[in-house]
């Protein structure tokens, strides 16, 4: 069976190119006041950046406009989409939804943020509209604007970072895309800038948890630099500062002061060696309420490894021995989780609740459409802005499991970073997008903002609700995917109503099986819209036969059919890589207890996310909607 599609249409499509014919003039003539109070606040002279980021001022910028007809299509969406994201390690705005690559990338906002990048006084805001007008319209003299302006700001970070921490994020964002884009463009003029900043950063007296982030991120990303600035005063510090507080902390520091010591072949890689075991040795003696064993044994154990690279003999030997006299006083406990620490929970805490904070400032009836498009609060690997593995989630918590010789085994294989990259993928998403996901559904389902008639509507907007052709035997049969997963949704949205308001017992198991197979359903039926084929020839059997859904998934990340984190977010869900959840219902090896209202919630929103999929082939704004079926 093939599909033809009549008129696929997105619901991002709101998002169109029309708004300066009545906007963008009145940054020449008169302004509202509310826009008066956005232009105030972005275009201080003074950096109000240093201690906050881009969501609280896209945030400002919601608030400011939500109740402003036609929001999304005035200037206000295109400050909202420039300040909301951040540039990745590359210098590029990976994080952007598909809705602000359209409004990013349209010839209006190309003219209004020319026009910006001359009246801002901020650096701050200069940098980040001439660096937008590169990613999005390849203007070279914009970008030289750019590289200048974040050079400035990293220049005036720089003097302030010794007595205030707050300025070292806007100091590090800016003089890594000032030194990536410089690189990338062979900019001279930019990345002499950045290497006499670089050079003074080295110098200052500043924590070295800082300057191990810089060094770290040059060695990984920049190592063209490294031949012009000495970076050996870092080391010469790190030798000199052997006692560091906090085990991750100084862990980092030293491994990252060995890299660069090995780059330069100074020979003081054995004594950096020897001084992070005396380091972790010294941690794991020193906690006197670990009876377990959960964290001294692998400490010790791992002071040991460090001992042997430096050749510490007698160093090595009497860690050997402390660690056999522990084990024989541990007390057995097979395995143990590590929680997360209480810091770390809070800020965690906070930032899901300004991301909830500003989806839920987006008018009602677009907020469905948001939850699904917007990739920012998804986690990320696998590609350049993927979190480096010593910052991951999963080296601040993890679990370890302990085995009949009292010796631990990490549960995740630090030799395997696929592994790794799904362990670290999993606790991402269910610390933060699972959070943010499940808060903004119960809302949307109690306000009554997300009924049955408002999902229907919601649904004949994008490709999922429309009629296609289908071609079988030659004939064309009409057809509407929303037909086949409709009563699922239904009934996923009565049983969370149940839920919510104690009205009743509700049965998750249903609509959880209905809507995982139908899931599949539609990523199928996505591949023939697209015109490739979801079969294959069986190896065993030498017959035609559909390809499995992991199958599926890698044939659409191989065929970019599916945007990077659009795939991601289906293979954890879906596959082995994370929650396998098509096998496990398939095969009936979940067990009730798993059918749970958040499991639903994940379900229901991967349906909702695949529909707000982009047809780059179609013209999406122009299409004639009259063919669409009246659900």
């Amino acid at each position: 069976m093939q599909y033809n599609s009549l008129s696929p249409v997105n619901s991002t499509s709101v998002f169109i190119d029309y708004f300066y014919h009545k906007y963008l003039s009145l940054l020449d003539t008169d302004i509202s006041l509310s826009e008066r109070t956005f232009y105030a606040l972005v275009d201080q002279e003074e950096m109000p950046y240093a201690a906050t980021d881009a969501i609280d001022l896209a945030n400002e910028v919601v608030i400011l406009y939500k109740d402003e007809p036609l929001f999304d299509r005035t200037p206000m969406a295109v400050e909202f989409f420039c300040f909301m994201s951040f540039p990745d390690d590359e210098g590029h705005f990976n994080s952007l939804t598909a809705a602000g690559i359209e409004r990013l990338s349209s010839d209006a906002a190309a003219v209004y943020l020319k026009k910006r990048i001359t009246q801002s006084p901020n650096l701050y805001s200069i940098s980040r509209y001439g660096h937008i007008l590169w990613e999005f319209h390849k203007s070279f003299q914009h970008v030289k604007i750019a590289i200048e302006s974040y050079l400035q700001v990293a220049r005036s970070c720089l003097s302030k970072l010794s007595n205030d921490e707050k300025f070292f994020s806007p100091f590090k964002q800016s003089f890594q895309q000032a030194l990536i884009l410089s690189l990338n463009l062979k900019y001279k003029s930019g990345v002499s800038g950045a290497t006499n900043i670089l050079e003074k950063f080295i110098q200052t007296r500043t924590e070295l948890w800082m300057k191990e982030m810089i060094i770290d991120h040059l060695l990984s990303k920049a190592k063209k630099i490294l031949k012009a600035v000495n970076l050996l005063p870092f080391v010469e510090e790190v030798k000199g500062n052997p006692v560091l507080k906090g085990y991750f902390q100084a862990k980092e520091i030293h491994l990252c002061a060995i890299k660069v010591a090995n780059y330069y072949k100074t020979g003081d890689a054995l004594l950096l060696y020897e001084q992070l075991g005396d380091k972790i040795r010294a941690d794991a003696n020193g906690r006197k309420d670990d009876k377990t064993g959960l964290v001294v044994i692998p400490h010790l154990a791992e002071a040991m490894k460090y001992y042997r690279f430096a050749k510490a003999d007698e160093k090595f030997k009497a860690t050997a021995n402390e660690l056999a006299l522990f084990k024989k006083k541990r007390k057995p406990f097979a395995r143990v989780r590590i929680p997360l620490s209480d810091t770390l929970g809070v800020q965690l805490f906070a930032m899901n609740e300004r991301i909830i904070k500003w989806i839920s400032a987006v008018p009602n009836e677009a907020r469905l459409v948001v939850l699904g498009s917007d990739n920012s609060f998804l986690p990320r690997f696998g590609t350049s802005a993927a979190v480096h593995s010593s910052r991951s989630l999963t080296s601040l918590f993890t679990v370890y499991q302990f085995d009949k010789n009292q010796n631990s085994k990490l549960l995740k294989d630090q030799a395997k970073p696929k592994n790794d990259a799904d362990t670290t993928y999993h606790a991402q998403f269910q610390l933060t997008a699972k959070q943010i996901i499940v808060t903004i559904m119960h809302e949307l389902i109690k306000s009554r903002q997300l009924t049955v008639e408002k999902m229907d509507e919601h649904f004949r907007n994008n490709w999922i609700g429309i009629i296609h052709q289908a071609e079988t035997d030659g004939k064309s049969t009409p057809i509407c995917f929303y037909d086949y997963i409709r009563p699922a949704l239904i009934h996923y949205l009565e049983q969370v109503t149940k839920s919510l308001t104690n009205s009743g017992e509700a049965d998750f198991i249903v609509c959880i099986d209905a809507m995982v197979i139908r899931l599949e359903f539609l990523l199928r039926s996505l591949f023939k819209l697209k015109e490739i084929s979801t079969t294959t020839i069986d190896t065993a059997s030498s017959e035609l036969r559909e390809i499995y859904l992991p199958e599926l998934l890698e044939r659409s990340k191989e065929l970019k059919v599916l945007a990077d984190q659009e795939y991601q977010v289906l293979n954890y869900l879906y596959t082995k890589s994370g929650l396998d959840l098509r096998n496990n219902i398939a095969h009936g090896y979940f067990d009730i207890k798993s059918y749970t209202i958040e499991l639903a919630d994940m379900v229901f929103w991967s349906i909702v996310k695949l529909g707000e999929h982009l047809f780059p082939e179609f013209n999406l704004d122009k299409q004639d909607h009259t063919n669409a079926k009246k659900m």
